[in-house]
């Protein structure tokens, strides 16, 4: 299988909650594009805002650290991560590798995938017509050489007909 960075089968791992290692349920991707179950997400910030001050209005992304401001600061701390953006990209995916048994492939991959299929049966094709040509031009040549052998055996013949002439005539002057 042809690669391109990724394992052969799309990544599960972007398809897993980093929280819960988990096949993702509902995700939410946070501005930094890490993406989480919804659920896992809302107890990670309920948690992480715990003990803090009521006016706090942003939070660290579990896996870069990175500062996260809220979408809506009106809203309760247990519905921050309602707020987020649901992937639809990732949700299909999801749906579409339980569905299906077969490996999941971007794009790339599967272009490269083609085009490497695609030069494997060029190359059986050359092999085959390479093989072709080979078996004409070795029986050319077989019947080429045969026909000069014949001709070589038909002059050898006729020249021991000539020096036996010859010696016949030597012998018959002498």
């Amino acid at each position: 299988m042809a690669e391109c960075g990724l394992p052969p089968e799309l990544g599960l791992h972007l398809l897993e909650c980093p929280i819960c290692l988990e096949r993702l349920q509902q995700p939410k991707s946070l501005p930094c594009l890490h993406s989480f179950c919804q659920d896992c997400l809302g107890t990670y910030i309920t948690k992480e805002l715990s003990g803090k001050m009521a006016s706090s209005t942003s939070f660290t992304c579990p896996v870069c650290r990175r500062m996260t401001p809220l979408v809506n600061q009106a809203q309760t701390k247990d519905k921050w991560a309602e707020q987020f953006p649901t992937i639809s990209v990732t949700k299909d995916l999801i749906q579409l590798r339980e569905s299906s048994s077969e490996p999941l492939y971007c794009k790339p991959c599967q272009t490269k995938e083609i085009a490497l299929q695609s030069i494997s049966d060029l190359r059986k094709k050359v092999d085959t017509r390479l093989d072709k040509l080979q078996k004409d031009i070795t029986d050319e040549l077989i019947i080429v050489f045969k026909e000069e052998k014949r001709e070589m055996e038909a002059s050898l013949l006729q020249c021991e007909r000539l020096m036996n002439g010859m010696l016949n005539t030597l012998k018959s002057s002498i």
